[in-house]
């Protein structure tokens, strides 16, 4: 029993350290349930620095709530207009990054369409951020999403990335039948500092 118990410890000590903004991502609210399915998204930096602007990662986090036996099927399509976003401030009040819309123009890399399955309780947790827009010149720190670009500095703000995802009704072959419905996720905190 000791050895379990320290092994759950080890394992839990390790992933707290490989994965430092798990916990800022369990700081961010749920959205409300839309037919079985909630989300929310957070954003951490990814490490890496292009420009000498530190790039971030957003992340979508879904979970099937809907207490079926059967898993929840989405399609993922961000060739199409899922996403519609705003950065706000902590009162709600839209605010503007540093980004230069010119940049918002160059090639940007989009994955193709893809289907998500949840299993009943299940939890599924990847990167939603996009590249390839072009990057500032020490432009603070950049978010990059399929419904727009923003960069920021350390000047006292604290902005908060807020976003809604809309997945119209679709009928595919084979019979699956796509979760579709609007979700209004939380506003989810840009690290800056």
């Amino acid at each position: 029993m000791k050895s379990t118990t320290k092994m759950i410890l080890i394992a839990s000590v390790a992933l707290s350290t490989a994965l430092p903004e798990l916990a800022s991502a369990q700081s961010v609210a749920w959205s409300e349930i839309v037919d079985g399915i909630q989300a929310r998204l957070w954003v951490s930096k990814s490490g890496r620095t292009f420009n000498e602007t530190e790039m971030t990662d957003v992340y979508l986090e879904l979970r099937n709530v809907s207490g079926g036996l059967n898993p929840v099927e989405i399609y993922y399509d961000t060739l199409g207009s899922i996403w519609s976003c705003e950065v706000v401030d902590s009162e709600g009040h839209p605010i503007l990054g540093t980004g230069d819309p010119a940049f918002s123009m160059a090639n940007i890399w989009r994955p193709n369409p893809f289907w998500l399955t949840l299993p009943r309780g299940g939890l599924l947790q990847f990167i939603v951020s996009i590249s390839g827009h072009g990057v500032p010149k020490r432009g603070g720190v950049m978010v990059e999403m399929p419904c727009g670009i923003w960069g920021f500095k350390s000047d006292g703000q604290s902005p908060f990335l807020q976003a809604t995802m809309k997945m119209v009704p679709r009928q595919e072959a084979g019979g699956r039948r796509a979760w579709h419905g609007t979700l209004s996720l939380p506003p989810a905190p840009i690290p800056i500092e």
